[in-house]
């Protein structure tokens, strides 16, 4: 399991990233959100992704930091 910190809604969080039957599960318990993607996605994909599901939870910019911090944290798996 994989995890970073990032900011939401001026609050320090922690996602979790685990590397699960060819796919990632992502997870930021601090706003009660968990999703699951293929790793068979590119790169952009996965950027969109995240970015869309954060979306319910936070703006654009900060679901597109968050997304930017998930993306580079899943490469380093």
């Amino acid at each position: 399991m994989k995890t970073a910190s990032l900011k939401i809604n001026n609050t320090l969080s922690t996602v979790y990233i685990m590397d699960y039957d060819n796919s990632y599960i992502i997870s930021i318990p601090d706003i009660t959100f968990s999703m699951k993607v293929n790793q068979e996605v590119t790169e952009e994909e996965l950027f969109e992704e995240v970015v869309m599901y954060l979306f319910a939870f936070m703006d654009q910019d900060e679901s597109e930091a968050a997304s930017s911090i998930i993306c580079s944290a899943i490469r380093e798996i």
